[in-house]
């Protein structure tokens, strides 16, 4: 990290802008000072750097109301803005390029006023890009917006870490040198980090309990855990299949009943509809013989039925005929009449052209005259028009005459009272003329009264600081008394902590007996407590095996009965499949010789079919012959009938098939489920069989392990014998003793547990109380050096405010002199002069001259305007008169003029208005006109009406000829059919044995609907005789239908179907029972594996418990301190070989165990590398062996990025000339060996020599700085 600029405004003492710019003014330079008195400013610079990267400063950290509370502390008094921005830049190492950024802090107060309410800051972060231009990474006043992006750029670099590798205070190392081990400890832990360590134990140790905690519950869950075994699940499966077996038999019966059942109910529909069936029949022929003429008309309007048409066609010929003789007579008449009518229509149309041509050449002779009497008509409405607006023209005319006339008037006033106003107001100006100079007198003493202002400003602002001073001092009392209090009560408090840490060290003692450590002691109880547990775990698994043999002897007598049983219900299955073989055989035998006749039955009909489509000549589709016999009439009506009868036949045979079809699916669906049941029954045979075999083998393996762990258990069970009925209280009275054993061991451990535990628990709360104690030792004195400095303060400020006041004294009596030497009156207020209250005065006197003066130009003006406006208005008044005599000789002409037209027009047409004359001639013509186009287009329709008149009775002739040659075809059309019916000859007879269409339609539905009758009660009652036949075939095995009736059958299989639905929901159980047992089972193992990977977990943490969580990891912490001490110790030996050669710096190490300590020591070499005490060491000594470590510490950083420039903050002042010198020198050396460039922060005058580059920090008036950068 490299700095280049740094921008400051309003921030402490640095007023206004005060800009840093670094690479401007000290590019490659290796060191430069930053100077200035104390309270200059100079740590404001370096507080600027750290607001524009992290937003606070070493300073602020604590400030109350957060980020704007620590813009409200920095803000210079009397601003409402304050900004902080460093330009820096970073080396990206993987390539290669340095990349620029500014980072900018920004706070202000409401309104930008001073004593506005602080605002939260805004933090921006800026990038420059390759081109040179400035791109915003982020600028907003939220932290969670730029606080990760501030993060990403600084590479995780916080505030700490930023004071202790670029910004070293001196202060902090020389406090290291000097402290107590204790305090050694705090300084390290904040420089350091080394409190991760600590962290890093106490977290091993947390986890350890933790893990310890975990196992103990695992232990206690795994002991009381209600699990299942293996032969719990088996003894459930066993019940399962008994219950399995009994609920298969019930549905068997239920089945059987349930067939029985539905045998009688179809049995019973059967005849039912064979007696429906039968009675139809006989209503059916009843009703044939009921209407037996209704049979005849039907056949004998058949017999008639190929004349209707011929005979309907024929009568309708004549009727058209006799229609159009009646009408001809008629359209001769029309045609007579619309001829004599067109001659009348042709003399109207010539009369009213004649009556049309008069009417135009009567226009033609008077239109001259008219024309002539139009014009002079125009000129005298002209004339008229015209001598209207001349008379008006005159009364406009008059009327401005007598306007000119008073406007004069007025103006002849209005100009004497501008003259009597201009004399009032030249005497007015007259008595103000001594307050005309005084607008410059009151300029310069506005100004004089400004700086007056800020003067009392000052004073004012000197005073609220001298008051917040002492307020500042009396809270500094108050918290330095409290920390006094805090202190003592909290050393109060240690020795009872340390009385606590003896007695919790005596008891465990007193419980590690002979064992020097308590490791060794929980090793002795846990080995002890392992061999119980173990043999308790055996009389655990014997009590297990023992029940195992006997629940297993118990399940193999189940599973044989229960195979016997299963063999049995096989061999009943292949009974049933032979019988129901056997019943398919047969059906399929019937259904093929139904298809066989329904085979001839297709062909007969298709033979018939084609029968009727034989030509004379040609061969039969069906056997090929060609002297088949003509299907006459008779032959015809011969095969509709044996077709019909094949076709109900064929009919009647497809519902037999579809029947058998029917019984087939049910058979074969009654030989797959049978088949299934033996192939179930013959599985469950073939798993008993195997499950026999298992369980001998499990008696065996058994009997086995019961040996085994009898062994196992030792001595407690000597002689024993699983089969005796005694074997559970013997093993019940071992377990008994082992349990008594075991718990006597635990509360041992518990004991020495809690023991340690409350050591450790004792001593890190006696080491907190210490840390406590010098924390506040610490806060306490940090504060007595707050309440110094905040007391010199106090007298800083009442030098500034007596200052203000003498100076405020001596601009008021020099402004009064001022205001005298004006002539302005200064009166007093309170005793004090009231400078403004007169200065108003005097604004108010020169408003006043200012005001007359204005006035008197405004009277003269007005006085000049009147004049001006008095002779426009006489002009105006002579043109008006000149107008209207113009104006009245005009309208006399046009008046003259007027009356000579209207003379002139009386003498034409006879005085009448030529308009009305020439209106009255064109609606003549119109008429005319119009009668003339009326009449011609009467003609035109008369002429069309006698044509089409003469048409339609040339069309009636015409037609009358085409129906006379079509009656006769009729008739011999009529005739030919006649001759084709048998005993009909005549007209007559046709048309009485021809019925009418309704008649016809409803003779035939009911001769048709009586034979349907008759052939669907023939066919159904063969069919339900073939169905009954059928169906007492199927009769089930067995079964004698008198013996049972329908309702005793249904409640036997409602009650078999209860029983059935029992044990489905046992069943149910069992299976969700074993389930359980399963899941419990596997629950138990996984808790197993859960205990014995949480004894490896809980094995790992106890060992790093031991190595760094002992005391809370406080002594993990201290030996990372001390190795971390030593390294930077080494580092600082480097430097303070070259800064002072004579001194090296060491740590001290522990007597007993030989490691480091935080304590330190001197090596002087000159006399023979004798080691002494650090207070031996003058002040610039000691500041040399801090700069050391100040440099050591910031090498030492863990920080990934460069740090290019490194601030040392004072110190300098305890050197003498050759030190300073010589540190002088190595920090110029440190520039050509690590790059870095160093900035001085000092007041020490000395300095300036030796440091050409400079940063000065200027005190200014009223406590404020400036910034000043040199090059000596």
């Amino acid at each position: 990290m490299q700095f280049h600029r740094i921008d400051i405004t309003n921030i402490n003492s640095l007023y206004g802008d005060n800009p840093v710019d670094i690479d401007g003014e000290f590019a490659d330079v290796p060191l430069y000072l930053i100077m200035g008195p104390t309270g200059s400013g100079k740590t404001t610079i370096l507080d600027a750097i750290c607001l524009a990267l992290f937003g606070t400063t070493p300073r602020q950290t604590d400030a109350d109301g957060g980020a704007a509370g620590i813009g409200a502390q920095v803000n210079s008094r009397g601003t409402g803005r304050s900004k902080a921005g460093v330009v820096f830049s970073l080396l990206d190492a993987a390539q290669g390029e340095r990349v620029r950024y500014n980072a900018v802090w920004e706070f202000w107060r409401a309104h930008d006023k001073s004593d506005g309410t602080p605002q939260d800051p805004r933090r921006e972060l800026h990038r420059m890009k390759a081109d040179g231009e400035w791109e915003t990474i982020v600028s907003t006043t939220k932290q969670t917006e730029y606080r990760d992006v501030f993060n990403e750029v600084l590479d995780g670099m916080t505030l700490a870490d930023f004071l202790r590798s670029v910004m070293l205070a001196q202060g902090d190392f020389s406090a290291l040198l000097k402290a107590s081990p204790s305090e050694k400890a705090a300084i390290l832990e904040r420089l350091t980090d080394t409190g991760d360590y600590q962290r890093l134990g106490r977290l091993a140790q947390q986890r350890w309990r933790q893990e310890r905690d975990r196992l103990e519950l695992l232990e206690d869950r795994v002991a009381n855990f209600d699990g299942a075994t293996p032969e719990e699940i088996d003894a459930a499966e066993q019940r399962l299949v008994r219950d399995q077996h009994d609920c298969d038999e019930l549905e068997a019966w239920r089945d059987a009943a349930k067939l029985r059942r539905e045998w009688l109910e179809q049995h019973a529909r059967f005849e039912d509809e064979l007696d429906a069936a039968r009675e139809a029949q006989k209503q059916a022929l009843a009703a044939k013989e009921e209407h037996a003429e209704a049979f005849a008309r039907r056949d004998a309007d058949r017999k008639a039925a190929p004349a209707r048409e011929p005979l309907r066609e024929v009568r309708r010929l004549e009727g058209d005929i006799e229609t159009l003789d009646e009408k001809l007579p008629e359209l001769a008449e029309i045609c007579d009449a619309k001829a004599e009518a067109l001659g009348s229509a042709r003399e109207a149309e010539k009369e009213a052209k004649d009556a049309l041509d008069a009417a135009e050449a009567a226009f033609a002779e008077i239109k001259p005259q008219i024309e002539e009497a139009k014009s002079i008509k125009s000129d005298l409405k002209n004339a008229r028009q015209q001598r209207g607006e001349l008379s008006t023209k005159v009364d406009e005319k008059r009327e401005a005459l007598d306007n000119a006339k008073a406007t004069v008037e007025k103006a002849s006033e209005a100009k004497k009272e501008a003259e009597a106003s201009k004399d009032k107001a030249a005497a007015r100006l007259s008595e103000r003329a001594g307050d005309a100079e005084l607008d410059t007198a009151i300029a310069a003493l506005q100004a004089e009264l400004h700086a007056l202002a800020n003067t009392e400003e000052r004073v004012e602002r000197a005073s609220t600081k001298l008051e917040e001073v002492q307020e500042d001092i009396a809270q500094k009392v108050d918290k330095k008394a409290t920390l006094d209090e805090e202190l003592q009560a909290k050393q109060t408090e240690l020795a009872p902590l340390e009385e606590a840490v003896e007695d919790a060290e005596a008891k465990l003692a007193e419980l590690l007996g002979d064992a020097e450590k308590p490791r060794e002691r929980y090793d002795e109880l846990n080995a002890q407590m392992q061999a119980v547990t173990r043999r308790r775990e055996a009389l655990g698994e014997l009590t297990k095996l023992v029940g195992e043999l006997r629940a297993k002897r118990d399940e193999r007598g189940e599973l044989a009965k229960h195979k016997e049983e299963a063999a049995a219900k096989v061999a009943e299955a292949d009974e049933q499949l032979d019988s129901l073989a056997e019943r398919r055989t047969k059906l399929e035998a019937d259904a093929d010789k139904l298809a066989a006749r329904i085979t001839e039955l297709d062909q007969n009909l298709l033979a018939a079919e084609l029968r009727r489509t034989l030509h004379e000549g040609a061969p039969c589709p069906v056997c090929g012959d060609e002297e088949h016999p003509r299907i006459d009439h008779y032959g015809a009506e011969a095969l509709d009938a044996r077709e019909k009868d094949d076709q109900q036949e064929r009919e009647r045979l497809q519902e037999e098939a579809a029947e058998l079809r029917e019984q087939l699916d049910a058979l074969e669906a009654r030989i797959e489920e049978q088949t299934k049941t033996k192939v179930t029954h013959a599985e469950t045979v073939t798993r008993l069989a195997a499950k026999l075999e298992a369980a001998d083998d499990e008696l065996e393996r058994l009997l086995g392990a019961i040996d085994e762990t009898t062994a196992k258990v030792g001595e407690a069970l000597e002689a024993f014998a699983p089969d005796t009925e005694t074997a559970e209280q013997e093993i019940d009275a071992a377990g008994d003793a082992l349990s008594e054993k075991l718990d006597a061991l635990e509360q041992q451990k518990q004991a020495l547990n809690t023991a340690e535990d409350a050591l450790a628990d004792a001593r890190a709360a006696l080491k907190e109380a210490k840390a406590d104690s010098e924390t506040l030792e610490e806060k306490q004195k940090d504060m007595a050096r707050r309440l110094e400095n905040a007391r010199n303060n106090e007298k800083t400020a009442k030098v500034e405010h007596r200052a203000a006041v003498d100076e405020a004294d001596a601009a008021r009596v020099e402004l009064r002199r001022k205001f005298d030497a004006a002539g302005i009156e200064v009166r007093l207020a309170d005793d004090t002069p009231d400078f403004e209250g007169a200065l108003e005065g005097a604004q108010e006197r020169f408003a006043g001259y200012k005001a007359a003066k204005d006035a008197a130009d405004k009277v003269a003006k007005a006085l000049t305007d009147a004049e001006q406006t008095y002779a426009q208005a006489e002009t105006h008044r002579d043109n008006a008169k000149e107008n209207l005599a113009a104006a009245e000789a005009d309208f006399k002409k046009a008046r003259d003029r007027a009356g000579t037209l209207e003379e002139t027009l009386a003498t034409k047409l006879d005085g009448r208005d030529p308009d009305a004359v020439e209106e009255l001639h064109a609606k003549t013509i119109k008429a005319a006109r119009s009668a003339k186009e009326a009449r011609s287009e009467e003609r035109q329709k008369v002429e069309k009406a006698a044509q089409k008149a003469k048409d339609d009775l040339a069309r009636a002739k015409t037609r009358r000829e085409e129906l006379t040659g079509d009656l006769k075809a009729a008739r011999a059309e009529l005739d030919k059919a006649i001759a084709a019916i048998d005993g009909v000859s005549t007209v007559e007879e046709v048309d009485a044995a021809l019925l009418e269409a309704d008649e016809r339609s409803r003779l035939e539905a009911l001769c048709e609907g009586i034979e349907t009758a008759l052939h669907d009660a023939a066919r159904d009652i063969k069919s339900l005789d073939a169905k009954l036949t059928q169906h007492d075939e199927q009769k089930p095995e067995d079964f004698v239908p008198g013996d049972y009736d329908v309702e005793t059958l249904r409640g036997a299989e409602e009650q078999l179907d209860d029983a059935v639905a029992v044990y489905n929901q046992r069943i149910g159980a069992l299976r969700q029972e074993i389930d359980q047992l399963r899941t419990k089972l596997a629950d138990f193992r996984e808790l197993l594996e859960e205990r014995d990977a949480q004894k490896e977990e809980y094995e790992g943490w106890n060992e790093l418990n031991r190595l760094i969580g002992v005391g809370g990891g406080e002594r993990f912490k201290q030996f990372a301190q001390a190795l971390n001490l030593d390294r930077i110790v080494d580092s600082a030996n480097h430097r303070l070989r070259e800064l002072h050669p004579r001194y090296r710096l060491k740590t001290q190490h522990d007597e007993k165990s030989g490691l480091p300590t935080l304590d330190f020591e001197i090596v002087d070499r000159y006399h023979a590398g004798e080691a002494r005490s650090l207070s031996t060491l003058s002040g610039g000594e000691t500041f040399l062996v801090s700069l050391a470590l100040a440099l050591a510490l910031a090498d030492q950083q863990q920080i990934k990025m460069p740090i290019e420039t490194l601030f040392l903050d004072e110190g300098f002042g305890t050197l003498d000339r050759d030190s300073l010198s010589n540190a002088v020198g190595i920090l110029n050396e440190l520039h050509a060996r690590s790059g870095r460039t160093v900035g001085v922060i000092s007041h020490v005058e000395a300095l300036q020599d030796r440091i050409t580059s400079q940063v000065r920090v200027e005190p200014q008036q009223e406590g404020r700085s400036k910034v000043v950068l040199e090059q000596q």
